[in-house]
């Protein structure tokens, strides 16, 4: 990883990290969010956050949520869950100034082995050119489009995108 920090290896997440995890999205959403969608959608999102489940982001039961460290502030998150041989990720969230420097690579490759599904699917904003580009760098393919509500009263258009796990490029 190209990072100039102190990168931590990539750790587990549990409620006592819902703090933290609420101001690293609050971070990502402003910045991503924001020009894609218009900043009233992104406070609204933010807001969400306030949720005890932050937003339904946070792993409960089966799911699962990764993050890492640069310099002791979380840079990046990730979450997944398996249902029927199938992992879905989301909430993979590098924040502004740490893209393009390994921590969304890592994060994507960690959640994988940790879900050990034969294929991994995201939905990802249609609107979201980059980050379409960084699953496809993964070997993610376009499958389908659906709409997601992602803050209340507000659709957004997704593109459903898949890999098999075991052709995951590094």
């Amino acid at each position: 990883m190209r990072s100039r920090g102190k990168v931590t290896p990539v750790e587990r997440l549990s409620h006592s990290d819902r703090g933290d995890v609420r101001a690293h999205l609050a971070r990502c959403w402003r910045a991503h969010y924001g020009p894609l969608l218009g900043d009233a959608i992104a406070t609204e999102m933010i807001e969400a956050l306030r949720t005890q489940d932050v937003a339904g982001i946070m792993p409960g039961g089966d799911e699962t949520g990764i993050a890492i460290r640069s310099d002791g502030r979380r840079v990046g998150t990730c979450f997944g869950a398996n249902s029927q041989a199938v992992g879905y990720v989301w909430g993979c969230n590098v924040g502004p100034g740490e893209q393009r420097k390994g921590v969304g690579g890592r994060l994507l490759l960690a959640i994988a082995s940790e879900l050990d599904a034969p294929v991994l699917v995201a939905h990802v904003l249609s609107a979201s050119s980059g980050a379409q580009a960084f699953y496809r760098a993964f070997g993610f393919d376009r499958k389908g489009g659906s709409r997601y509500e992602i803050a209340p009263g507000h659709d957004v258009a997704v593109c459903v995108m898949a890999s098999p796990t075991a052709g995951l490029r590094a």
